[in-house]
């Protein structure tokens, strides 16, 4: 529907009142019919087009509170789609970012895995480490079973730690951080495999230096 502006109210309202005029120019001037209710020296002319400004300014005050409450109405319109746009916009650069996120963590396992399957499947664990001197069991660890032989069968060594097979399989390859030489998982014990995360117990001459090297987390690197 076509809305009427408060210009072309106006102009309507001027309309009629031309025409109410130029009717009350024929009334007689000197007409002095119900004079006792007009100001002294008005004529009839003169109250008519007294009724008609009157009309004219409660008109015209209506036609603007009409038009400024259409513009209140159509400024909290606006007001609401921009907000509910500036919503939208930022649900979905949140979600893009979510989905950006999820293809960066994506590619970096997918990275990792590659890396992983080049390098025969390697991987870093942080491992409890601890000594062992089955040669010199001064503390009585290893009475049990046989110190010349781990429980694969090999004779301990420098290379050879014990683990939880379940973890770390017999034969799999490992490098632990502050050591120069790559060691085999060929043995193991019972507290290894009662601790809940990676344990690994290396091998020492002495228990002397299984003390010194006492209890360490480090990273381990399973090789595979």
């Amino acid at each position: 529907m076509e809305k009427v502006s408060a210009i072309e109210t106006l102009s309507g309202i001027s309309r009629q009142s031309k025409a109410t005029s130029v009717a009350a120019e024929v009334i007689n001037e000197n007409d002095q019919t119900g004079s006792g209710d007009r100001p002294a020296g008005m004529t009839r002319s003169d109250e008519v087009r007294t009724s008609i400004a009157e009309a004219e300014a409660i008109a015209l005050a209506e036609a603007q509170a009409a038009e400024a409450a259409r513009l209140a109405e159509e400024e909290a319109a606006a007001e609401r789609k921009a907000q509910k746009e500036a919503e939208a916009k930022r649900k979905a650069e949140k979600e893009a970012e979510a989905r950006r996120q999820a293809e960066k963590e994506a590619e970096a396992k997918r990275q990792s895995e590659q890396q992983a399957s080049q390098t025969g499947g390697s991987r870093v664990v942080k491992a409890k480490v601890t000594a062992y001197a089955p040669f010199d069991n001064q503390s009585g660890i290893c009475s049990d079973g046989n110190p010349a032989s781990t429980s694969t069968g090999q004779r301990p060594g420098p290379t050879i730690v014990a683990v939880d097979p379940k973890k770390i399989p017999y034969g799999t390859k490992l490098k632990i951080q502050g050591f120069d030489r790559v060691f085999v998982a060929g043995d193991t014990g019972g507290a290894l495999r009662r601790y809940d995360g990676y344990a690994i117990d290396v091998f020492f001459e002495s228990h002397a230096q299984a003390m010194r090297f006492g209890v360490q987390y480090l990273q381990v690197e399973i090789i595979g």
